[in-house]
């Protein structure tokens, strides 16, 4: 089984070679600062989420905020989506992600 996870950034060629290679051979891994199309990601990292972005794929499960801290317009949306994990990692940099 494949896990689809979509990281919300445009991270420089170099970052996202090193992510690509540390990430299990059952991991897909999309980039980018706009919605797949036809989204089936099951975990978001994206430090400013919108409910559109948590809406955007049925499948769904997990967020994670690669930032210290949790947004007041994310904590607001946050119990509306009682069904997700959210991680919140303590750290300022892409390779948090």
């Amino acid at each position: 089984m494949t896990l689809k996870v979509h990281y919300f950034t445009d991270p420089q060629a170099n970052t996202l070679e090193v992510l690509r290679s540390n990430l299990g051979t059952g991991i897909q891994l999309s980039t980018g600062k706009e919605i797949p199309h036809q989204a089936a990601y099951q975990v978001l990292i994206n430090g400013t989420p919108t409910r559109q972005h948590l809406d955007a794929s049925p499948h769904l499960n997990t967020l994670i905020i690669p930032y210290a801290g949790v947004p007041e317009a994310t904590r607001n949306l946050l119990p509306e989506y009682p069904q997700l994990k959210v991680y919140n990692l303590h750290h300022n940099a892409a390779p948090t992600a």
